[in-house]
C-alpha cells in the first residue's frame, strides 16, 4: 500500500468466518528489520484440509537474501499444490523489492510434524524485511469443535524489550 503524496496511513486486514475473526494492524517502518523469531501454537485440530502454520514474508530492497531455520525438521512446506514440496531443514530465497514469500506447513494427518513442529523458527536477511506469522485456521485441541485464527505482523529482535505481558 502507499500513499498518493505521501501521507501517513495505516493497514489493517480484517478476516472472518461463521466461526471465528482476526485482524492484523501493519507496525509500519517499526516491523522492519533483519533477525525475528516467531512463535505459533501447536495446531492439533483434525480438520485436516483446513489447518496450517505460516509465515509470510516481504523484501523491501531488491537481493534480499531471506533464511528460514531452526524448526523441526521434519516438517514440510507447500510448494504449488504439493503439499510436501518442500522438506529442507533451512529454506533460503532471494527477493526483490515488494516480493513476497509465504511458506505454509499444512497439517495433514494425526502427528503430524508441522502439528508442533513448525511453531518457531528464526528469520533471518540481508537487508530489512516485514514478516507475517499465523493461522488461518486453528485447532488448540483434538477434534473440530474448537477453531479460531491467529495472526499478527511481528517486530523484529532490534525492537523487543525486556517487559512482556501474558
Amino acid at each position: 500500500f502507499e500513499s498518493a503524496n505521501g501521507e501517513k496511513f495505516y493497514v489493517n486486514y480484517r478476516a472472518s468466518s461463521g466461526s471465528h475473526a482476526s485482524s492484523l494492524t501493519s507496525k509500519g517502518r517499526a516491523a522492519l528489520g533483519t533477525s525475528f523469531k516467531w512463535v505459533g501454537a501447536p495446531n492439533r485440530g483434525t480438520s485436516y484440509d483446513l489447518i496450517s502454520n505460516c509465515v509470510g514474508i516481504m523484501a523491501t530492497k531488491d537481493s534480499t537474501v531471506v533464511n528460514f531455520f531452526g524448526y523441526n525438521p521434519s516438517c514440510f512446506f507447500r510448494l504449488g499444490a504439493n503439499q510436501a514440496g518442500i522438506t529442507d531443514d533451512a529454506i533460503t530465497v532471494t527477493l526483490n523489492a515488494g516480493q513476497t514469500y509465504l511458506l505454509e506447513a499444512p497439517v495433514t494427518a494425526a502427528n503430524s510434524p508441522n502439528a508442533a513442529g513448525f511453531i518457531g523458527a528464526s528469520i533471518t536477511s540481508n537487508k530489512d524485511i516485514a514478516v507475517s506469522v499465523g493461522q488461518m485456521h486453528y485447532q488448540p485441541t483434538a477434534g473440530q469443535g474448537t477453531q479460531d485464527m491467529g495472526f499478527d505482523q511481528i517486530i523484529p529482535e532490534s525492537a523487543l524489550g525486556n517487559e512482556f505481558v501474558f
